[in-house]
């Protein structure tokens, strides 16, 4: 329960997710040795075919972590842009997924691509592609080293993470006299590798683009060396900085020195030319206050933060909230009883009322007990534009083993369960960091008991766990205080 508590990163895969190699229609990808995308279908094949994978590896619910969809403006979009779209909608397929040993999963989105970040992050890009070495180590700098010699992050201007820098190269090698074009989507095929290749690596990569408030594969979830986001700056939906780099070489097979050095000369006779490419990225968990970043500008309308869906009293309440609304129509609601075929159940318009978050609900009522459905959301733009969410399942339960938390969001922090088993329930809360707050329970029915934090909570999720007896398993919720 403490690991549940704490809402870390998931846990590791068990081994490395090899793509298939399926010449000549390179669904996945088009090299038999590593991801390598030429086109944005084979992207996406490859990272959802990566995800059932590690469903079944990890013994997840089938396509509880989502289909992967990008927006029709993906491939306009900068690799900076592209890279926070990417690892946010792999961090946000994880929200509320319960893992072995690591438990349910916050899957909060990083804020956003830090600029003076990304310098840091082209600087050693560059650094590594002149010198021919590979590591985070040059001239005696290590990563955190780079980071505190930025102007905007030095001192105070940024705290403790577990860990705070990506690095990743490709070669390609041809008999072409040409060298090989720079490959289109390196950062994306970085976050493949770091996500589902990472075995040699210790799965350090992958832990460093899914870590919460707490990193994932280091030794034990008490030990300070463990403390990853704390998440005291901005808004509680999202935490951590990324910055992104990427650096390119080619020329003559023969060459050993810069890019030659990443990619040493093919004892092949027949290749002639060769293009070295380098991706970094880095992770910064800011000051609560007193600094001043620049995050660049977010070219999506929208940007979906969680969309979570729960059974109640024989319906599915489906949840999301969003923020960065700017040409949002709204959202079609699509259920479905495969994940496959998909039909529409209703529109939800978007909020005028433009803050920094907003929180949606749509109640599907026309359900059966015994019965799992699927929902995912089409967002829709006043230009005629649309994006697809990730998928969530929704299991309709006999009354007699339903157990729900309302109202969620609570403006003050009282909350009211429903369970059949109310006579036998026992309610905690804590918050991301594992604190646990002191709580009055009054039962108000059979079947409903009211919740009271004795003090005042700020604003933010916490974890709200529900205890019974042997027909009630332990059940933890995802709630957040405030409006």
């Amino acid at each position: 329960m403490v690991r549940i508590a704490v809402a870390q990163a998931p846990t590791n895969l068990t081994s490395d997710i090899s793509l298939p190699y399926d010449p000549p229609t390179f669904t996945y990808t088009n090299s038999s040795v590593g991801p390598y995308f030429l086109n944005l279908t084979q992207l996406t094949k490859s990272f959802n075919y990566a995800r059932r994978q590690e469903e079944t590896q990890l013994g997840l619910p089938a396509n509880s972590l989502g289909t992967l969809t990008l927006p029709a403006s993906y491939s306009t979009l900068s690799a900076q842009q592209r890279s926070l779209f990417l690892v946010n909608a792999e961090r946000q397929a994880r929200a509320g997924v319960t893992y072995p040993v690591s438990g349910a999963v916050l899957g909060l989105p990083l804020e956003g691509v830090e600029s003076n970040l990304s310098v840091v992050s082209q600087g050693h890009a560059s650094n590594m592609m002149t010198t021919g070495i590979f590591s985070h180590t040059i001239s005696g700098q290590t990563s955190t080293d780079r980071i505190n010699a930025s102007s905007t992050f030095a001192g105070s201007c940024h705290e403790f993470l577990a860990r705070d820098e990506n690095i990743y190269k490709q070669c390609l090698y041809t008999s072409s006299s040409t060298p090989p074009s720079n490959p289109t989507y390196a950062a994306d095929q970085a976050i493949f590798s770091w996500l589902y290749q990472d075995a040699g690596a210790g799965w350090g990569h992958r832990d460093a683009l899914l870590m919460q408030n707490i990193s994932g594969n280091l030794p034990s979830p008490s030990a300070p060396s463990t403390n990853a986001y704390d998440n005291n700056y901005s808004a509680t939906t999202s935490e951590g900085f990324l910055g992104v780099g990427i650096s390119y070489g080619s020329g003559s097979n023969s060459v050993t020195t810069g890019f030659g050095g990443l990619c040493p000369p093919s004892s092949n006779t027949a290749i002639m030319t060769k293009t070295a490419a380098v991706v970094v990225f880095n992770f910064v968990d800011p000051a609560a206050s007193g600094c001043s970043y620049s995050l660049e500008t977010n070219p999506l309308p929208v940007h979906l933060l969680s969309f979570v869906g729960a059974a109640r009293e024989n319906k599915a309440v489906l949840n999301w909230t969003t923020t960065w609304e700017q040409t949002n129509l709204g959202f079609d609601v699509q259920r479905s009883h495969d994940a496959q075929a998909w039909e529409p159940i209703g529109f939800v318009a978007a909020k005028t009322d433009l803050r920094d978050y907003n929180l949606y609900q749509f109640d599907d009522e026309d359900v059966s007990a015994g019965t799992t459905y699927y929902y995912r959301l089409k967002q829709r733009d006043f230009d005629g534009k649309t994006t697809f969410s990730s998928i969530v399942a929704v299991t309709i339960l006999p009354t007699d083993e339903l157990v729900y938390v309302y109202p969620n969001p609570s403006p003050s922090g009282e909350f009211r369960v429903f369970t059949s088993h109310a006579a036998t329930a026992s309610v905690n809360l804590c918050d991301i960091h594992g604190l646990t707050y002191p709580l009055t329970i009054q039962a108000e029915s059979e079947t409903k008991v009211k919740v009271n934090v004795t003090s005042t909570l700020p604003v933010g999720l916490y974890w709200l766990t529900v205890k019974g007896d042997s027909l009630l398993p332990a059940r933890t919720f995802r709630v957040v205080v405030g409006n």
